[in-house]
């Protein structure tokens, strides 16, 4: 035993000076590895098998292959060792994936209100009917002087008092304030869905992942741990394999990256849907405001003559 608490220092003393890959590397091996992350995939770092691993003892720690080899440690020892470190690493996933879920319960319940705040198609329609409008009654009147001489000179006295800089003016930015609160509001609705949409696929694959890496884990601790139990009476067998642990696409270090992108996506949608709210009710008072002063306006000068 005392052999094995003297093999770190005298790797590190053969280096003459700290190697930080095998820090690194020693660090990792004292950790659970089920929730390894990307290390393990570090080609630097040299870790084949869970083996390698190191258990905790009394006072101080195993590897597991070195646990299997020694033949002066009983069998019963060795099994309530395994067991028990098995059962440690077992217990902190299983608290990580509770405060991993919790985190994403909690995101859903916070998202899963937000309705896209569209454009509504009622109001478009009265947009474009208004946008018509004014460009039948004030830039396409003359049609209306066979079949309507009433209107047609009602529209002609109001073309002449548009036709001043002040009126021209207000006529001119209500056509473009309706040309562009239509196209706007085509534009908002596409960029809210397609936000929305991208919210919630994020959010699904989050859901679909969250609940495949419940069941992964289950079924390979299940067959890490009874590898482990029945090495013990055959310590030659080969060693489990990293392949055998959680698959990459499971481990916390993705999903945490998922759940950022998750976070990301529902921030931008809530932001936009948001933003275009208080944009659509600018446009609106800009809109009606448009509208009275060119109606006063007109309505002043008709009085006044």
């Amino acid at each position: 035993m005392n052999e094995l608490r003297q093999e770190i220092p005298q790797e590190n003393e053969s280096f003459g000076s700290v190697n930080p890959v095998l820090v690194k590397r020693q660090y990792i091996l004292q950790q659970n590895p089920f929730l390894m992350g990307d290390e393990l995939d570090d080609p630097a770092l040299e870790i084949k098998s869970v083996d390698e691993f190191t258990l905790s003892r009394k006072n101080d720690r195993i590897p597991l292959y070195l646990l299997l080899s020694l033949n002066d440690v009983k069998r019963g020892k060795k099994r309530r060792l395994i067991k028990r470190n098995f059962k440690l690493w077992k217990k902190e996933y299983l608290a990580k994936e509770k405060e991993f879920l919790q985190r994403v319960h909690n995101q859903k319940t916070a998202t899963k209100d937000k309705n896209v705040k569209k454009f509504p198609f009622v109001t478009w329609l009265i947009y474009l009917f208004s946008f018509l409008m004014v460009l039948v009654l004030f830039y396409n009147y003359p049609m209306f002087q066979k079949n309507a001489p009433g209107v047609y000179r009602f529209l002609y006295r109001v073309k002449e008092i548009t036709s001043t800089y002040f009126g021209e003016a207000l006529l001119i930015s209500l056509s473009l304030v309706l040309f562009f609160v239509l196209v706007y509001g085509i534009y908002q609705n596409r960029v809210l869905c397609f936000l929305n949409r991208k919210f919630k696929a994020s959010s699904r694959q989050l859901a679909i992942l969250s609940e495949s890496s419940k069941r992964t884990f289950r079924k390979k601790y299940k067959k890490a741990y009874r590898f482990y139990l029945a090495k013990i009476d055959n310590p030659s067998q080969n060693a489990f394999g990293l392949n055998n642990l959680i698959e990459p696409k499971y481990r916390f270090s993705q999903m945490e990256k998922l759940f950022d992108l998750d976070m990301e996506n529902a921030s931008n949608f809530a932001k936009n849907n948001k933003l275009f709210k208080l944009k659509r009710i600018l446009m609106h008072s800009v809109t009606i405001l448009l509208a009275l002063a060119l109606i006063c306006y007109v309505g002043f000068r008709m009085i006044a003559k």
